[in-house]
């Protein structure tokens, strides 16, 4: 098995006015369909493989397997795509060339999208929307794979970063590992990286399953090209399908995914309380994922508004703080600096001038912070 695509989605949170008694608020509220939204609160699940049921044998492209659980691409705007390479230097099996092969391989998906992809690589990680490494552990990567990709995408099928693991070590092969063979999984895990899913045929470099392909199809290339050259309506009709993360379930990671995409399946089905329990307990193993502290936010923030309709003012002002708190700490400070409007007139409602200057100068602090 050539490698696993794990898929963090980002489930977009439709903004609509609602008006009740203490003050026109703005509130987040979950659609029943695919809505843009800047700043969207992450969900991180898994994609499943493809199984090779529907089969693309005899076209000259496979994208209806590459897209079998929804279409993803990056946007124009995000061109060049930022990437990162950390050198694996010390691990077994790791060879100095390895990072050119993989540079190589963005290089040639590029060359092939017909201008639509181009990247650009960088030495600061934080700047990266694709972050590579190498890896000698199994802990990590099964044995039965040899490289991992961990998308984010909204479920508007828009790429927003991408981490790549890639396996060094392979025991079995006593000459040790050819360049070839690491060519092969570069390619792959960067066609994930891509939006590709997995091809049936074993000739295509993102064919799912064990493989010594070390380069491009024309299908490969055709694949890529057809799923760029797509119009944007192409991305809506194809909606992404999320699924429970595979792997070993006692991974702090895997575990933190989740736990967060239970999380949005409960603000979906409109259980905020089970949901912000399981995006709490995602940020606990997380603590600095900005995503899953926004989405932990927006739970609080549409959970007040509820509050606020049945009239349960105490309660609304403490999940109002809640969600001041997990927004700011999620990038969304603007949102965060309105909602203390909020918490300014619940306090001089009830006549406590004592805490709304507390919140007017937290507002303040929001509004200065870039």
């Amino acid at each position: 098995m050539k490698s696993k695509l794990v898929l963090h989605g980002l489930s977009s949170f439709l903004i609509v006015a609602l008006s009740f008694a203490l003050t026109p608020v703005r509130s987040e509220v979950l659609p029943t369909a695919p809505q843009k939204v800047d700043g969207e609160p992450v969900l991180q699940t898994g994609l499943v493989k493809t199984d090779g049921t529907s089969s693309s044998k005899g076209k000259d492209n496979y994208l209806d397997e590459a897209i079998k659980d929804g279409a993803a691409r990056w946007k124009s705007e995000k061109m060049p795509i930022l990437v990162f390479v950390k050198p694996g230097t010390g691990l077994n099996g790791y060879k100095d060339n390895f990072d050119g092969i993989l540079k190589q391989s963005f290089a040639q998906w590029s060359d092939v999208s017909g201008g639509k992809v181009a990247f650009k690589f960088t030495t600061d990680p934080s700047q990266a929307s694709i972050s590579c490494a190498w890896t000698d552990s199994n802990d990590t990567i099964d044995r039965s794979e040899e490289g991992l990709a961990l998308p984010k995408v909204s479920d508007m099928g828009e790429l927003q970063g991408v981490e790549i693991l890639m396996l060094t070590d392979f025991p079995e092969q006593s000459e040790g590992t050819t360049d070839d063979h690491v060519r092969g999984i570069c390619l792959h895990e960067v066609g994930h990286a891509l939006g590709l899913d997995h091809s049936s045929q074993p000739g295509d470099v993102m064919f799912g399953g064990a493989s010594s392909v070390a380069a491009l199809s024309e299908r490969d290339k055709k694949t890529l090209f057809s799923l760029y050259a797509a119009p944007d309506s192409f991305l809506t009709s194809h909606p992404m399908r999320f699924d429970k993360v595979t792997g070993n379930q006692l991974d702090p990671k895997i575990q933190q995914m989740n736990f967060n995409n239970q999380g949005i399946a409960d603000a979906k089905a409109g259980n905020f309380s089970r949901a912000i329990t399981n995006f709490e307990a995602a940020l606990r193993l997380a603590p600095g994922d900005s995503s899953i502290s926004t989405n932990l936010g927006t739970a609080y923030y549409v959970r007040a508004n509820k509050e606020i309709i049945s009239q349960d003012e105490p309660a609304a002002e403490k999940d109002f703080k809640k969600a001041v708190e997990y927004l700011s700490r999620g990038g969304r400070k603007a949102l965060a600096a309105q909602l203390c409007d909020t918490l300014v007139f619940i306090a001089r409602s009830h006549k406590r001038e004592a805490d709304a200057l507390k919140y007017e100068g937290l507002k303040r602090s929001l509004q200065s912070m870039k």
